[in-house]
């Protein structure tokens, strides 16, 4: 229920059940990250971090490895990582360089 008596209409004036809805910066929902403005770059970043791990992981893991394997590995596991995020449409140069850093 939205107050109407107020011109301006401001994220304490909402109220579910009589109780006002707190503002918050940063959501998290089904591991989505959105912030206020509807930015993706949390989204990206945690990404991001995540993949770079998963990369150096299996870097410090396959040494001694043929060639062959370590692609495969990246392939397997850090590229579907970086392939999920882009369903997001990271617009900006920023979430872009920083997805194709990771590659």
């Amino acid at each position: 229920m939205v107050d109407t008596e107020t011109s301006e209409h401001h994220p304490s004036n909402i109220l579910i059940h009589g109780q006002p809805l707190k503002s918050i910066l940063l959501a998290k929902y089904l591991s989505l990250t959105v912030d206020s403005k509807l930015n993706f770059n949390e989204r990206v970043s945690n990404v991001c971090k995540k993949a770079n791990s998963t990369r150096a992981f299996i870097h410090c893991n396959t040494k001694n490895c043929p060639q062959t394997v370590k692609a495969m590995a990246y392939t397997t596991y850090v590229r579907p990582q970086l392939v999920a995020s882009t369903m997001w449409c990271p617009h900006t140069a920023q979430n872009i360089d920083s997805i194709e850093a990771v590659q």
